[in-house]
């Protein structure tokens, strides 16, 4: 299987407490033909959520979270790995960055199906392009 280390700008967004605000911006995303590469929810303390999203075509995405007035932060700057499943592959990347001295500051991994893994991670923004070469770009 072939593997792809990706250059992903990820944005986030607050929503609601309630339960299915989250799937109705989602909604409003499917609505205005927005896919995404990736999209995390997690409750914040205090009663929010925040949606970490990754479109996979930012200028359709700015338009539609502008239309269904969604307040979004970002882009920052991190990496999507996908890639065959195989015993060690996480550590192995994060290795990479690790004998660089660069620091992980959020990872989400998960296997695909398949024979198939992806991973998320964002490193400190001032060793961007440090990790960058260490990956091989």
């Amino acid at each position: 299987m072939s593997s792809t280390t990706l250059k992903i700008e990820l944005y986030r967004a607050e929503v609601g407490e309630r339960p299915g605000e989250a799937l109705r911006v989602l909604m409003q995303f499917k609505e205005a033909g927005v896919g995404f590469l990736a999209v995390s929810c997690v409750a914040q303390p205090g009663g929010t959520v925040v949606l970490e999203l990754v479109p996979e075509h930012e200028e359709t995405f700015r338009r539609a979270a502008s239309r269904i007035a969604l307040e979004i932060r970002g882009p920052e700057r991190g990496f999507l790995f996908q890639d065959g499943d195989r015993v060690g592959a996480v550590a192995d990347n994060l290795a990479k960055l690790a004998t660089r001295g660069i620091a992980v500051i959020s990872s989400h991994a998960v296997t695909g199906g398949g024979g198939r893994w992806g991973m998320l991670l964002q490193v400190v923004p001032a060793d961007f392009e440090r990790a960058a070469e260490a990956l091989g770009f």
